[in-house]
């Protein structure tokens, strides 16, 4: 898959700062930082709105670090920035993604004389580059970013972390995805109005935007998440295993996902929707 290139405000509780432990860890152990869902670097000039603060022990948000660089990179490829500043931020991104992960720069680039490029012309018009982003490493970044967008929603929406009973399962969509239908559009009619982080006048909607659906009985949520016009994540979070007997273990995991996604030798296929 490729990325190709060039609401109402939530008014930010304090309920995710609350809770003394981890958040991604079952509730069990005890926080010892504070992890920001959508991490800071994902906004233009890092000027972040308060809100969706979360309670982390130090494994969890230290081994977020490089699925959140990555997201960053992803969520900034489109639509391009008019600023030097914005460009520069990239810039910086791509210089520290090429120093910790050996192999990403070459994974995400495609020869616009090649025939995957052709391709894209013919299918979304001509005059658009893409980054690739279904290589392995972009594959596993990005997987444990989604995850934990669930699990951190999740804590946030229902008001409690995701137990050592509970499950979560994300995918992750790309524009080419949906500009050539691959995007479960039927999701929408379940979702309320988008939400995102506003303090003050100052709004961020243009850069993030989430809405979700529960059950009555908060056993179980679907949440969509969109950043720019780049990427979206689709999760589904319970409290019970047993709400997702149609899955198997490659695709559905439990608390600490994100650090479990990393450590796998292998990863399942995408989620089946």
């Amino acid at each position: 898959s490729y990325i190709l290139l060039t609401p109402e405000p939530d008014r930010h509780s304090s309920r995710s700062t609350k809770c003394r432990n981890c958040i991604y860890c079952g509730g069990i152990t005890p926080a010892t930082t504070i992890d920001h869902m959508p991490p800071i670097s994902m906004f233009l000039g890092k000027h972040r709105p308060k809100g969706l603060e979360f309670a982390s022990c130090e494994p969890c948000n230290v081994g977020a670090r490089l699925s959140d660089k990555v997201a960053s990179i992803i969520g900034r490829a489109y639509p391009d920035s008019t600023t030097e500043r914005g460009t520069a931020e990239l810039e910086k991104l791509l210089s520290g993604a090429n120093h910790n992960i050996p192999g990403l720069l070459e994974e995400l680039y495609v020869d616009p004389n090649s025939e995957k490029a052709r391709r894209i012309s013919q299918e979304v018009g001509p005059g658009r580059h893409a980054l690739r982003v279904d290589g392995p490493l972009v594959s596993r970044y990005m997987q444990a970013f989604a995850l934990r967008l669930g699990m951190a929603l999740h804590y946030e929406i229902l008001g409690f972390a995701l137990p050592d009973t509970g499950r979560v399962a994300a995918r992750w969509f790309t524009n080419y995805e949906h500009i050539t239908r691959r995007f479960p559009d039927d999701v929408l009619e379940f979702l309320g109005p988008p939400k995102t982080l506003q303090q003050g006048k100052f709004c961020v909607s243009d850069q993030f935007q989430y809405s979700w659906a529960k059950t009555p009985e908060d056993t179980a949520m679907m949440t969509l998440t969109a950043f720019r016009l780049s990427f979206a994540v689709l999760a589904f979070t319970t409290a019970k295993a047993e709400f997702f007997p149609q899955l198997d273990d490659q695709h559905v995991y439990g608390p600490r996902a994100h650090l479990e996604c990393l450590s796998r030798k292998e990863l399942g296929g995408l989620l089946p929707l």
